[in-house]
This record gives structure tokens, sequence and C-alpha cells, in this order.
């Protein structure tokens, strides 16, 4: 395999997307957000506008196409490891050089509002937010976005255990300096 060191993978990716008032009227009736705001910006829900990011990948190990299954960004260093030759250690994600098959593909953790749970399986996906009384299965259209809802209590069941756990607060606790809070306040996230 020779020196890793000397080979390179451009992976392009972001951390969310941005809605645009797709889910206005759904997000006013269903989920309550502290910002007194529906459907815009990000942080607030797990629709798809906000979790379809662009991953991209090239280099060495690389082939081209499109990846035409759910995949998850803890899929990103696994694939890496992978077009280098390197073993990867147990991880969350699966290396999209490979066909895993269809497994399901989890979010959550948001920022405003009651927590929210998804998960994605094939063409369906699951929203829960038990703090807002909300859990809807939804059909994914061609352009993977939410198209409508299935009404099938037994496919609702074999959703549920997929859902990833409820979120727990980890790490350690730390004082924001003025700093840090001024940088905050310039991207949005602080007033």
């Amino acid at each position: 395999m020779g020196d890793l060191r000397h080979r390179t993978i451009l992976v392009v990716t972001a951390d969310h997307g941005e809605e645009m008032w797709e889910h206005r009227d759904e997000e006013a009736d269903d989920f309550a957000d502290p910002r007194g705001l529906a459907g815009v910006g990000h942080g607030h829900s797990l629709f798809q506008v906000l979790l379809l990011v662009p991953l991209i990948f090239s280099g060495p190990g690389i082939p081209s196409g499109a990846v035409k299954r759910n995949c998850s960004l803890v899929d990103v260093v696994p694939t890496v490891l992978g077009a280098l030759g390197a073993e990867a250690p147990a991880l969350d994600g699966v290396s999209l050089l490979r066909d895993p098959g269809e497994r399901p593909v989890t979010a959550q953790g948001i920022a405003y509002g009651h927590e929210k749970r998804a998960v994605v399986l094939g063409d369906s996906k699951l929203v829960v937010s038990p703090g807002d009384d909300y859990e809807r299965v939804f059909r994914l259209g061609e352009g993977r976005l939410e198209e409508g809802t299935v009404e099938d209590s037994a496919f609702l069941e074999r959703m549920r255990p997929l859902l990833p756990p409820d979120a727990v607060a980890s790490g350690e606790r730390v004082e924001a300096t003025a700093e840090i809070e001024e940088h905050l306040r310039d991207l949005g996230y602080l007033e």
C-alpha cells in the first residue's frame, strides 16, 4: 500500500442544510420553538431539507459515480480509510465503497425546541418529537424529500425500534469567553 501520508482524499460536505419555509405550516402547528419561528433556518427540525447535504469524495481508490442509497456523515471516515486501504477500527459508519445493503440511517440532536429523533430506511422516514406529541412516517420521493405520510401501524411499529436512543448530555461544561460569544453572535447563533 505504501506510505499513506502521501495520498490525498478530498471530501466536500456540510454539517446541515437550510430550511426556507418548506415545512412552515406543519412546524407552526406541531412544534414548539422558543425562537418564535417556524420553517426557517436550521437547528429546529429533522426534515430532509436540513439533513440532505453534499457528500463528495475524490482521490485514489474512489470510483466515479453516485451512491444511490442512504448514507450518513458517520460514513466519511470509514470511506476515506477504505479508499486508502487502511484498516478501520469499529466505527458507527460504513465505507461507501462497498454496499452494506439496506440499513437504517438516523438523526437526532437539535438546538431549538423539544428533542427530535428520526430514522430513514429505504424510501421511508420516521420523525418523532415526544415533547411535541409528534410521530409521523413519511414517504420519500425521487428527490429524497418528504412527499406524504404513510398510515400503516405495522410499518410504524417496525420503524420505532430503529430510532436512535434518547440523547444524553456528555462532555464538560465550559464557559464561553467574550471572544467566543462575539464569534457566535457574528455567525448568528447568539442574539
